[in-house]
């Protein structure tokens, strides 16, 4: 049995809409690539960004799984 909480509908579209735009950007940093006329960026780095960004990307799916079981996110019909 979960609790669902009473927001208005503004409120879950809000939430829903801070959290997809974070997923977005997290998803752009983890496929983008560097541009083609700087240096590379060392390996080491390379790596905790696109670790960070596939992190960031995981915690807002499960961020929205928590919210949605909680009733903090609309009901969005196909």
């Amino acid at each position: 049995m979960t609790h669902k909480a009473q927001v208005s509908k503004a409120t879950q579209w809000g939430i829903l809409t801070v959290l997809m735009l974070v997923g977005f950007a997290s998803f752009l940093v983890l496929a983008g690539e560097d541009a083609p006329n700087d240096p590379p960026t060392p390996l080491g780095k390379f790596l905790l960004i696109k670790g960070t960004a596939l992190l960031v990307f995981g915690l807002c799916f499960l961020a929205g799984k928590y919210l949605n079981r909680k009733g903090l996110l609309p009901d969005v019909e196909e």
